[in-house]
């Protein structure tokens, strides 16, 4: 029965001296996901007919909902001031879903499924890691271009990975 708040915080140098002020905005409750991309913050929060995403600046002006679904279970990854990608979070025995969403239109697309699926992407969308959890555990790379898939190995949790900046794929 706990409530956790979401703030953003900015610290601000005083001329006069080497204190910092520390500057707040205090986000709406039920926010169960967060993604940054550049000074934008996209986040998730539960309504009571599911859950919609929200993008706004990191002091909460200039809110727009872009998402809005009856499903509640979501992770999100900002990759571009463009695109958010959505990932139903993994449930054993349960297809699991990776959507992309336009930030401009809210167009929604359907880009992976799969058991259990948990994904990350890198910076450019070429590329996404995602594992299935079905009779066995496995590691996939999928090329979004080509729309193949490589098995990876060993197969690990997605979410312990990281994608290169310099080199991407």
């Amino acid at each position: 029965n706990d409530t956790i708040d979401t703030f953003s915080l900015t610290l601000k140098n005083i001329s006069t001296s080497t204190e910092e002020t520390i500057i707040g905005t205090a986000f709406p409750n039920r926010i169960f996901d967060v993604s940054i991309f550049g000074s934008s913050v996209f986040y998730l929060q539960n309504t009571s007919t599911g859950s919609s995403g929200v993008i706004s600046n990191f002091d909460g002006t200039k809110k727009k909902e872009i998402w809005n679904s009856p499903m509640k279970e979501l992770t999100s990854q900002y990759i571009n001031e463009k695109t958010i990608l959505l990932n139903t979070k993994p449930l054993e025995g349960v297809n699991g879903f990776l959507y992309s969403i336009d930030t401009t239109t809210g167009g929604v697309k359907k880009i992976l499924s799969g058991l259990g699926l948990v994904s990350i992407t890198n910076s450019d969308l070429s590329m996404i890691l995602y594992l299935t959890q079905g009779s066995s555990v496995n590691l996939f790379v999928f090329n979004t271009k080509t729309k193949t898939s490589l098995g990876v190995s060993p197969a690990t949790f997605p979410e312990k990975c990281i994608w290169g900046i310099k080199d991407k794929t």
